[in-house]
């Protein structure tokens, strides 16, 4: 049999071997195609999402049961599943598309669900009546769509015509003037320069011939790593060398992500995003860069965690004080409130970035929500430029910021340490 005829057979039509169901063809003909060939993990999460098609199956369960976390998995804080949804959403399109025209059955993931969906491709298309009106019906389709084209390209040519207008008037007019920026980021932005915001996409480690396994050493920054990590090196022995992942980031840095991004957009200053993943050299050669997360995402960002005073564990548990002054902690820690109130601290740090006059913004922490929220309410901002201001405004400075939450909602952000850095690099 040729490939195109396994294809065609395993996607249900004139198949002549095998007493399998259509639907079950149609799926063995995605598995088989090439976006799911070198996929081990799409291709376990699709047999899983298969198999409890027509039951209500749970975030939690597919975690634990089709992608290998443990049981302390919280969807709340770990977007792994909807991440790789978004991933097998997009896989089963492009199998759809590369396949048009030859497969009966139809396998998807509706938006906003994790649930699989089997639906019948309409194939044909019956004429009453015969030839004569099958032509009519053409001839009438082919009118229909002329005149929509003009239609289309009559709006078109409106469209631009307006844009046009529009950037001239944006030339003569002033922009409209939004919210008043804080003290703090007219300070940030006073050196004109474009800002990036780097958003922590953490270094994970697989195995082709362990699919169902993804594993990360939280002090181990890059895939060199796992050679001198203690903690990866029976897998290794195991399975072999690994695959480096990088293509996930932690639910509630997306959402701190969203709102500092909404908060600056609405002051008129514009930010790209980016993820550690992308992060290189170039990336610190003249942009200002925002850094929220964990600081053990990407090496190029530990050599500025390495300016710094105070150290956040790679747990997010608590603070470090490593050069503790009269008076001062040698730690932050975490404090339980009760089973879903916590008080957890965090690191704002303004370094001095690697080209002249450039900053770093470290936003570090397990918690990043509250950092944004401290960052981007009037009171608590208040609060850190009374500090700057006590310690003669330091162009570069560090803060301890403790947020109290409840679940996912912010309760109270408030300092409780300053540091001045020093300016040179």
């Amino acid at each position: 049999m040729q490939p195109e005829e396994a294809i065609l057979n395993a996607c249900g039509q004139s198949a002549t071997r095998g007493v399998e169901e259509p639907q079950e063809q149609a799926l063995a003909a995605v598995l088989d195609s090439p976006s799911f060939r070198n996929a081990p993990v799409l291709r376990q999460l699709l047999r899983y999402l298969w198999e409890h098609r027509y039951e209500d199956i749970s975030e939690y369960a597919v975690a634990t049961d089709a992608l290998g976390r443990k049981e302390d998995f919280d969807p709340k804080e770990d977007a792994t599943v909807r991440v790789h949804i978004s991933r097998l959403r997009l896989k089963l399109k492009e199998t759809e598309e590369a396949n048009t025209g030859q497969c009966r059955y139809r396998i998807m993931i509706p938006l906003g669900t994790h649930r699989l969906v089997v639906e019948e491709i309409s194939s044909a298309i019956s004429f009453p009546g015969g030839l004569e009106q099958v032509r009519s019906r053409a001839a009438q389709t082919k009118r229909r769509y002329m005149l929509l084209e003009a239609v289309i390209a009559a709006l078109s040519l409106g469209c631009i015509v307006l844009g046009v207008q529009n950037v001239r008037l944006r030339s003569v007019a002033p922009a409209k003037p939004g919210p008043m920026l804080e003290r703090f980021w007219v300070e940030f932005f006073s050196n004109g320069k474009p800002t990036r915001l780097v958003l922590a996409t953490p270094v994970f480690f697989q195995w082709r011939s362990a699919p169902s396994l993804r594993m990360r050493d939280v002090r181990t920054d890059s895939f060199e790593g796992y050679k001198s990590s203690a903690a990866l090196q029976e897998f290794v022995r195991r399975w072999g060398v690994p695959e480096l992942s990088q293509s996930y980031a932690v639910s509630r840095d997306v959402l701190a992500t969203v709102a500092l991004v909404q908060y600056l957009e609405a002051r008129n200053q514009h930010i790209s995003i980016s993820g550690s993943a992308d992060l290189g050299m170039e990336s610190f050669s003249y942009d200002n860069v925002i850094v929220l997360g964990f600081q053990s995402t990407n090496e190029q960002i530990l050599k500025f965690t390495r300016k710094t005073n105070f150290l956040v564990r790679p747990d997010g548990r608590e603070v470090l004080n490593r050069q503790p002054r009269a008076g001062e902690p040698e730690r932050y820690s975490a404090i339980a409130v009760s089973t879903d109130r916590r008080i957890r601290p965090g690191l704002v740090a303004l370094v001095p970035g690697e080209a002249a006059g450039s900053k770093v913004l470290l936003l570090l922490g397990h918690d990043t929500a509250s950092l944004v929220v401290f960052l981007t309410s009037s009171s608590t901002l208040a609060s850190l430029g009374q500090a700057w201001k006590n310690r003669g405004s330091p162009p570069y400075f560090e803060a301890v910021i403790s947020g109290e939450t409840q679940g996912q909602t912010v309760l109270k952000t408030y300092l409780t340490a300053f540091r001045v850095l020093p300016a040179s690099h």
